[in-house]
């Protein structure tokens, strides 16, 4: 069975599948896909389902059944770039460094001090690659997903992996670059 094909269609049409798309041959893939379907997504079962009671999905039916495919592909694609990007990350910083990196992701904690802004951020430099854990400076308050910045902290690495390290009292923070999307 040939998913490529059906990634391929997928994104000749920006979009995801509508019936109306479904053509023999995406017909066809779809069908096989769902007669020989042995996982345990309850979706695909019924799927299965259809196609031995009936010998044939509907459109709409094609439709999900192809989305789901190109999902998983998709899904298969983004943990395979996750997987190299970690497989070719630089250790962490240890102990005091100044760093530089990409704003990943920002999420407010409650501490016995309060709330307090946590950052996810994928560093540059000799630390490529690799991301660290850290409070949100004052300086950086109002940063965004992509944001640039710089910041210097005193770092421990994970204890399951040196491609991540917590970072603790960090200072002298700057915003270089804004991100498009949080600007």
């Amino acid at each position: 069975m040939d998913m490529s094909y059906v990634v391929e269609a997928r994104e000749a049409l920006g979009r995801k599948f509508e019936p109306g798309d479904v053509d023999e041959t995406l017909q066809g893939i779809a069908e096989s896909y769902a007669s020989e379907y042995e996982g345990d997504f309850d979706f695909l079962l019924k799927m299965r389902g259809a196609y031995a009671k009936k010998g044939s999905l509907s459109p709409a039916q094609a439709k999900g059944v192809l989305n789901t495919i190109a999902a998983g592909a998709r899904r298969a694609q983004i943990a395979e770039e996750r997987a190299e990007a970690e497989a070719n990350a630089h250790d962490a910083p240890e102990g005091e460094a100044t760093v530089l990196g990409r704003v990943v992701a920002t999420k407010w904690h409650e501490t016995r001090f309060g709330e307090q802004l946590k950052m996810v951020v994928r560093l540059d430099g000799q630390y490529s690659g690799s991301k660290v854990w850290a409070t949100v400076p004052k300086a950086l308050h109002g940063i965004g997903v992509g944001d640039l910045i710089v910041f210097s902290a005193q770092f421990t690495r994970a204890e399951d992996t040196t491609k991540f390290a917590f970072g603790k009292r960090p200072r002298d923070a700057a915003l270089l670059e804004k991100a498009a999307e949080s600007a």
